[in-house]
């Protein structure tokens, strides 16, 4: 088994989820000033943006914190058991 392929691929996963967090907050946490210009600009492209971002978001998170299902292909969750796994340590 290639640990630091799994490791990596786990870094990669991890970045990301923290790209998809930043890129939201940049776009739609910065305050009222930014809302408004949205709302003035194009508000339901903004809104379906913002609602898109945000699921994307949540799919990146899921792919760390789910447990795996058999049918699926390799998942960050089933890297990490079989990393744990090979080491003796539980999940």
């Amino acid at each position: 088994m290639n640990y630091a392929g799994i490791i990596r691929s786990f870094v990669v996963e991890c970045e990301r989820t923290k790209l998809a967090h930043d890129l939201f907050r940049a776009m739609f946490d910065q305050g009222d000033r930014q809302q408004k210009l949205f709302q003035s600009t194009a508000p339901k492209m903004f809104s379906d943006l913002n609602g898109i971002m945000i699921e994307h978001f949540y799919l990146q998170v899921t792919k760390l914190t789910d447990p795996p299902k058999p049918s699926e292909s390799t998942t960050t969750s089933q890297r990490t058991i079989s990393l744990s796994a090979s080491h003796g340590l539980t999940t």
